[in-house]
Parts: C-alpha cells; sequence; structure tokens
C-alpha cells in the first residue's frame, strides 16, 4: 500500500477515510500513507501474518498471482511487491 500511497493516492485516501483518519489538513499522499498504517493495524490487531509463506505461498505462485493481478506493464512491479512478502 505504501507503493501505491505514490502511484494512486487518491484510492488510498478513500481507505483512510474510511478508517476514521485524521486527514484535515493532510495532503493526498500523506492520508493515502495514513490508509497503510490502518491496514497494518488492523493486521498486527487480529495477528495475521503480513508473510504470504505462511498461507502456504511459494516462489512458484508468485508469477500467477502477479499476472492475475496486475496489468501487463505493472507485472515486474508486482513480482518485486510479492517477492518482497513471500
Amino acid at each position: 500500500m505504501r507503493v501505491e500511497a505514490s502511484r494512486s493516492p487518491e484510492r488510498l485516501v478513500l481507505i483512510a477515510e474510511a478508517e476514521g483518519r485524521k486527514l484535515k489538513g493532510v495532503g493526498q499522499r500523506e492520508a493515502a500513507l495514513e490508509a497503510s498504517v490502518g491496514v497494518s493495524e488492523l493486521v498486527r490487531g487480529l495477528g495475521l501474518s503480513k508473510r504470504l509463506r505462511d498461507y502456504g505461498i511459494t516462489g512458484e505462485d508468485l508469477p500467477k498471482i502477479a499476472r492475475e493481478s496486475a496489468s501487463s506493464e505493472d507485472y515486474a512491479r508486482a513480482m518485486k511487491v510479492l517477492e518482497a512478502i513471500l
């Protein structure tokens, strides 16, 4: 989400607003980053892992996930993100 905050902040601002984050006087990118903080807190609070391997996903699964979740021009970026959270 932090990567996406730079790329498409307007989408993440909606999440930050839904989370009830205080956004008055905060720029769009900063508001988008607040959304990622909120989601991190939620994941941590639920005791969930941020690692894909903890859910049985292997390195061999990553290309398929990247193809299904990203456009062809964003495939390399998706792979980089997936590899970082494996």
